[in-house]
């Protein structure tokens, strides 16, 4: 017995001292995260001490569930306060958790990944996906919290847009009693980081990276043009549809996220082009957008029919109403 309490003391020793030593290494992370996010932003947050306020004496698991305009920036600037306040732990694409530069952090601060389902669909992803659901329910009935992204990829365009996706519809009806915010980053679109540059493809992260580090340099640090950003962050409230389908989660998250921009003639945000350079005007050459035209002549007209009627069934929407123009995702 003695030797055992011995041992369980040693045992707490070192455990004290790893946990210690987690908690300086990922402050120094954070630190120099904040640094280097001061050298291109100028960031506003807005709602964050009320947030705060409010979950202040909260035993309950929380969701933050932010929109996703730009890789590497927007995840950063809304994990920070929320891993120091909250200790969420935010969830990442596969490629992404396990990429050389990010894995470290990624397992220090306790990130769940996430397969990429817009790259391909198989029953393998479906049960990685399906493990990662489970201890996010169980973490969430423990009290913990996570940060999510609903769309569960980068925006392809001004426009916040959730379309089909299934995990938080998922996740609120299998963990009612939770708390909900939902946060909203402004100034990101038209950043080399966000697919406005590169009309919707995924970013170069190789590309990207040289290029910051240059601007950087050219601009001796000190002098990098500042791009302004706005940080939301609001409590949902009785308004939710805690207990609504897929689609009803999924519209009113969307109206959230796209909220600032109703009044606009595209109701999206728009471009922000900031200068790379101190000593003039250096902005990106937008590509032009090509729009691919699919040959349906070979298609017979009964086939192209029954495909419709399908689309209207499932959108919920009259047969007349679809056109061949209209996205899956955005418009239907």
């Amino acid at each position: 017995m003695r030797s055992e309490g011995i041992l369980s003391i040693v045992s707490a020793g070192q455990s004290g001292k790893g946990k210690f030593m987690k908690r300086l290494v990922l402050g120094l992370i954070i630190f120099i995260s904040k640094i280097l996010l001061k050298i291109r932003y100028r960031i506003s947050y807005k709602g964050f001490e009320t947030l705060k306020a409010q979950l202040k004496d909260n035993k309950k698991g929380v969701l933050f569930l932010a929109n996703h305009p730009a890789v590497i920036v927007d995840p950063l600037i809304t994990s920070i306060p929320l891993i120091e306040n909250f200790h969420a732990r935010p969830l990442a694409i596969e490629y992404m958790y396990y990429f050389p530069m990010f894995h470290g952090v990624m397992k220090l601060i306790g990130a769940l990944p996430i397969p990429n389902f817009s790259t391909s669909f198989n029953i393998i992803k479906v049960e990685r996906a399906n493990k990662a659901m489970n201890e996010i329910h169980k973490a969430l009935s423990q009290g913990e919290s996570f940060l999510i992204y609903p769309s569960g990829t980068t925006k392809v365009s001004g426009r916040e847009i959730l379309g089909g996706a299934f995990a938080i519809a998922n996740i609120i009806q299998e963990n009612p009693d939770i708390h909900i915010c939902c946060i909203r980053t402004e100034g990101l679109w038209g950043s080399m980081f966000s697919r406005a540059l590169t009309n919707g493809d995924p970013v170069d992260m190789q590309s990207v990276f040289t290029k910051a580090f240059w601007t950087t340099v050219k601009n001796l640090l000190f002098f990098v043009p500042k791009r302004n950003l706005n940080i939301e962050f609001e409590l949902v409230d009785s308004t939710f549809p805690f207990k609504g389908s897929k689609n009803e989660i999924n519209e009113y998250l969307e109206n959230w996220f796209n909220k600032p921009y109703q009044d606009f003639p595209k109701k999206e945000e728009p471009l922000q082009l900031v200068s790379y350079s101190a000593y003039g005007i250096e902005l990106p050459v937008i590509p032009p957008v090509k729009e691919e035209l699919i040959d349906t002549s070979d298609i017979s007209q009964e086939v192209q029919d029954a495909v419709f009627e399908k689309i209207a069934l499932l959108s919920k929407r009259p047969k007349g109403e679809i056109k061949r123009s209209h996205k899956l995702s955005e418009d239907l």
